[in-house]
């Protein structure tokens, strides 16, 4: 009782308080958002993290890690206008803005991560944090792998195109970063 929530209410997932535990296992959860009261099975009942503080960077430093609390921590990132998320030390989970973000790409942002941790999790989440892993692991490994999933328009294309523009401009030398970023 008084538990922060998610509770199911298909499609969505809704925040609630459990106000009380009924001895068929089922709960009574006050909806965040305010209304009646719902029931619900003790077994569909997530819990919920905090909302007092800012969503991680990396989702693995959610205290309660279920599929409603990830969501939820993704989409509060992508409207903080934070695309990416790490999940662990080398994955990314990125959402598709679906249009251009001034400053996230070119020149500039690529400069921020040039050579700057030998692994992915040490920068922020960025599609060139995972650029300028897979080169310095290359530098140590001679070998390397960047694996893009996801359903149809859902971004991988353009993720696989910023990795492989990063790593242009990263094998350029220093006075053609520019121009060969602007060819690609």
């Amino acid at each position: 009782v008084g538990a922060l929530v998610w509770y199911p209410t298909p499609p969505v997932w809704l925040q609630g308080t459990v106000c009380e535990v009924t001895g068929d296992g089922e709960c009574i959860v006050a909806p965040s958002l305010g209304g009646s009261p719902v029931i619900c099975k003790e077994e569909e009942l997530f819990l919920a993290n905090a909302t007092d503080a800012p969503p991680p960077a990396d989702a693995c430093a959610l205290v309660h890690m279920n599929e409603p609390s990830l969501l939820h921590s993704t989409l509060e990132r992508a409207a903080n206008g934070d695309m990416y998320t790490w999940i662990g030390a080398s994955q990314l989970l990125s959402v598709n803005p679906c249009e251009e973000l001034p400053g996230m790409y070119g020149d500039a942002a690529m400069g921020r991560f040039c050579g700057h941790a030998k692994e992915a999790g040490d920068m922020e989440p960025h599609t060139y944090a995972v650029a300028e892993a897979a080169c310095m692991r290359l530098y140590r490994q001679r070998c390397v792998s960047v694996l893009v999933g996801g359903e149809s328009g859902s971004g991988k294309t353009e993720a696989m195109r910023h990795v492989l523009q990063y790593l242009v401009w990263r094998a350029s030398p220093a006075e053609a970063k520019t121009a060969v970023h602007a060819e690609a």
